[in-house]
């Protein structure tokens, strides 16, 4: 976290980041700085963390800092305090080779104990290469790299340990126009905003405002000019990807934001969605919403082929909830099950979906619910 009394046109306000998209908004609204962008404003005092107070009385981009936050919330008590020894030491005074740095903590060890040498390795090792082979773990090995790391004289001094800086290359990350991408919240999917060979990432659903902040970064005067791009890696959305698809290339992103938004906000069987979408043919991302409201209306027998009305029938006749059609053991021999699924389907307006079948348990008739979505449509067309 990190907490700042923020100063802009005479005004002043305690702003604590990371911060969202609205709730920055409407602080720099209080000190005027909302219609800048990038927003900025003179850090009066930085209540904490202490050791970036070199950033007091610098005029600084409020979303760099915004971002500096979002990085500090990742990291462990070890890590911050091996940031903050790595800054000190190479006098890091700007946002912009803080971000950097926080990109950079592997060219950095802090050894805080030198007590046990072969955990002075094994930090060491962790640090700098990322893993390390479990069989070597406790071992000689291990305390020979903390040996010759102790004995090698490059250890700096500093009020929090020893700190080691390695030969390699510090990496420019960030170069101060658009944000890495970082995925600093759950989200459903990302989308690569791409403009004159440069590109950043927004992960949805997020605020509108951070969508149009990361097309301002890039340069492009409106989002069409960018070409987009979707990266569905959440595992409980994967089955939606192609309709996501859909949306960002008919509807645009903040259609598509709209929905992921109410998806997030709703428990949601991404395989039953798919299906239902499936069975009513929809296409529209306001459509789509409409389907999540009324989900508990459809029902879906999942892994039953295509034209199997015999495992239709079976399903009717031996799950609970259908007491009607409970028929005895002795009778099951002489039923027709095919049969009877295409009744059952005929009856509730059931059809086959790629993920099983699909039937409508709502209160009324399907029609209903397909009017509803007709309307819809409609509206979008016309209002495209």
């Amino acid at each position: 976290m990190i907490k700042i009394i923020a100063n802009h046109n005479n005004r002043s306000v305690i702003i604590t980041f990371p911060a969202n998209e609205n709730v920055l908004y409407e602080k720099c609204m209080e000190i005027q700085a909302a219609e800048n962008f990038p927003p900025t404003a003179l850090i009066e005092e930085i209540i904490e963390p202490k050791k970036l107070f070199v950033l007091e009385n610098q005029i600084v981009n409020l979303d760099e800092l915004n971002y500096l936050a979002k990085r500090f919330d990742s990291f462990t008590d070890g890590e911050m305090a091996q940031f903050f020894a790595a800054m000190e030491y190479e006098d890091i005074r700007n946002l912009k080779d803080l971000i950097n740095l926080s990109f950079n903590l592997d060219k950095y060890t802090l050894i805080t104990d030198v007590s046990d040498m072969s955990a002075v390795g094994l930090a060491y090792t962790l640090n700098t290469e990322g893993c390390v082979d479990p069989k070597v773990v406790g071992s000689d090995k291990l305390a020979r790299i903390g040996y010759d790391l102790l004995n090698s004289n490059k250890g700096i001094f500093t009020p929090n340990g020893l700190l080691f800086k390695s030969d390699k290359p510090m990496k420019e990350v960030y170069d101060g126009q658009v944000f890495p991408s970082y995925a600093y919240k759950d989200f459903i999917l990302s989308v690569d905003i791409s403009y004159n060979e440069k590109s950043e990432s927004v992960f949805l659903p997020d605020y509108e405002l951070a969508i149009k902040k990361s097309v301002e970064r890039l340069g492009a005067p409106v989002i069409e000019d960018c070409e987009l791009n979707i990266e569905c890696e959440n595992p409980d959305y994967v089955k939606l990807e192609q309709y996501f698809e859909k949306s960002l290339s008919n509807e645009g992103i903040y259609e598509l934001n709209n929905l992921l938004r109410i998806l997030d906000e709703n428990q949601i069987d991404a395989k039953k969605l798919s299906s239902a979408i499936d069975f009513t043919d929809v296409s529209t991302a306001d459509n789509i919403g409409v389907l999540v409201e009324n989900l508990d209306d459809l029902e879906l027998i999942e892994d039953v082929s295509y034209g199997d009305y015999e495992a239709v029938g079976r399903y009717f006749v031996d799950t609970d909830c259908y007491e009607e059609y409970e028929i005895s053991d002795d009778l099951q021999g002489f039923f027709n099950f095919a049969e009877f699924g295409e009744y059952i389907a005929e009856e509730k307006e059931g059809e086959f979906v790629p993920d099983g079948f699909m039937f409508y348990e709502g209160n009324g008739e399907i029609g209903g619910l397909r009017n509803q979505l007709e309307s819809e449509e409609s509206m979008t067309m016309g209002g495209m």
